[in-house]
């Protein structure tokens, strides 16, 4: 008997010295609790297990087995003894569910809860004051403060304000909204964001494409030169009542972002490009007020001018003086957006002097051509010692909306921006043909004109079909949720190296016989 139990208690021993000599190596221990028979070691009997409970960690993973439902006894001399084994066990303790038929439901919904809660935290970030006046129009409707508070959890991380560098240097594309490969979002980019925080500021420009078609049909209607063609001032009439459903409907959107979202403004309004649309809303106006149907209105008070102009006027002290002397000098953000910054003073100018008025629109015509100037010689020459303009945002004829490829492809609603230039044109040409008819001016009056109306067609039903049909008008806006510092690279392995059974580490195996 004796013999017996120094010849089993000898394997114990060299095993037990192989699991010490790997002990400084081993990463995983697996801990099995086996039954006396040794009918619980042979795989063909893996059935007879039952009650099998998993713990797994970084650094063990446990398996506790009942008895077998075995008819058979076991010895008095394999009920006391304990046994050490090294086997070949994969380098991964990853547990096979379809093999163990564990049910992992409970874990899955905890972690889609607190990714959901993470979720909310982010959005509530961009929230106006972090969330407050969300609160405190919650506490109007009588919800009370507990209950409030206790749903809302920890205060969520302010926005900060980011650096005109921080924007060239993570985003790409040529109005700055793609996000480059190594850089992330504090935003989900897998789930898809409430739509004020899709709505972009660019969206001000189907205003500036449509309000400057009624000011052309309003001049073909009346230019003394073109009467030969007919047109109907209905169709002024009906462009004019459009655009002014298209701005309220665009600027009531506006406003309550900026109510309830006041943090992503903010990061527009920091944005190189972004920035130029704030004047857009006001230069729409403007565009209103001078393609006014004459059916409904003869004259438009002075005072009218005046409330216009204020506001582009307040944008341009910020915008102008940060250009000299603040963190964001036109040598380094001037790009062909910015001409959306000047163009207000020469509109306003315009409309002005339609009016009577001399002093105002002469002050605002000064200011509107000092800074082109400065801007044009900026962006067409730009000093070797500066830093390179993207290639995205060199001012080229690419930069305006084509009728080709181009539209067939990615669509941005800031193409709209460049569609009044040309209608600028066509009304240029259309009262100089008036002052000096001749064939040429006449013909380059109807072409331009013409040109003019079919890219705001065409660029009309484009947006319509982006918007019902393919539902992609507004994707998650990546130019304001990006991070304030570059994301660190981290070089993953592209490939997972196929280890043969050779080449797989021992683990220790403690098999204890009950």
């Amino acid at each position: 008997m004796l013999k017996e139990m120094e010849g089993d208690s000898a394997p114990v021993t060299q095993f037990s010295k192989s699991s010490s000599f790997l002990a400084s190596k081993q990463v995983h221990a697996v801990s099995i609790s086996m039954p006396s028979s040794p009918l619980g070691l042979n795989p063909e009997n893996d059935k007879r297990m039952s009650n099998v409970s998993v713990n797994h960690d970084k650094s063990s993973t446990n398996f506790a087995a009942g008895p077998p439902t075995s008819s058979r006894s076991a010895s008095p001399r394999q009920t006391t003894q304990a046994k050490s084994y090294s086997v070949r066990m994969q380098a991964d303790t990853t547990l096979n569910a379809d093999r163990l038929q564990l049910s992992d439901q409970p874990s899955s919904c905890l972690i889609d809860s607190q990714r959901d809660k993470r979720t909310m935290k982010s959005f509530k970030s961009f929230k106006t004051f972090s969330g407050r006046l969300e609160r405190q129009i919650t506490m109007l409707r009588g919800k009370p403060v507990e209950e409030i508070k206790s749903s809302e959890g920890p205060p969520p991380q302010e926005v900060e304000v980011l650096p005109v560098d921080r924007y060239f240097d993570a985003l790409d594309g040529p109005e700055l909204d793609r996000l480059k490969d190594a850089e992330e979002l504090i935003l989900p980019e897998d789930q898809e964001w409430p739509f004020l925080l899709r709505f972009p500021i660019s969206s001000f420009g189907i205003c500036l494409g449509l309000s400057s078609q009624a000011i052309l049909w309003k001049t073909l209607s009346s230019a003394p030169s073109l009467t030969f063609l007919h047109v109907s001032p209905i169709v002024n009439l009906v462009l004019w009542f459009a655009s002014i459903a298209i701005v309220a409907l665009i600027s009531t959107i506006y406003t309550l972002k900026i109510i309830f979202y006041f943090e992503a403004v903010r990061r527009e309004y920091y944005h190189p490009i972004r920035i130029n649309f704030f004047f857009a809303p006001w230069i729409a106006c403007l565009f209103l007020v001078m393609g006014l149907p004459p059916l409904l209105v003869k004259t438009v008070p002075p005072m009218a001018w005046y409330f216009l102009m204020a506001p582009i006027f307040c944008l341009e002290l910020n915008i102008y003086g940060q250009w000299m002397s603040g963190g964001r000098r036109l040598s380094k953000v001037a790009n062909p957006s910015n001409h959306l910054s000047i163009v207000g003073n020469f509109v306003g100018a315009l409309l002005g002097a339609t009016m009577g008025l001399k002093e105002g629109p002469l002050f605002f015509f000064a200011i509107g051509f000092a800074h082109y100037a400065v801007l044009f010689v900026t962006l067409y020459q730009r000093l070797p010692t500066n830093e390179k303009l993207p290639k995205e945002l060199h001012p080229d004829l690419e930069d305006c909306p084509p009728l080709g490829s181009r539209v067939i492809g990615r669509f941005s609603l800031a193409w709209w921006a460049y569609t009044f230039p040309m209608t600028g044109a066509s009304i240029a040409t259309i009262k100089y043909t008036n002052e000096a008819p001749h064939a040429v001016n006449l013909a380059l009056s109807i072409a331009l004109s013409c040109i003019s109306s079919v890219i705001v067609t065409s660029l009309l039903i484009t947006t319509v079909i982006h918007a019902f049909v393919l539902r992609d008008l507004f994707p998650n806006d990546i130019a304001i949720a990006i991070t304030k510092k570059k994301a660190k690279i981290v070089k993953k392995n592209s490939h997972i190296m196929k280890l043969s059974p050779l080449d797989i580490p021992l683990r220790e195996v403690t098999v204890s016989n009950q």
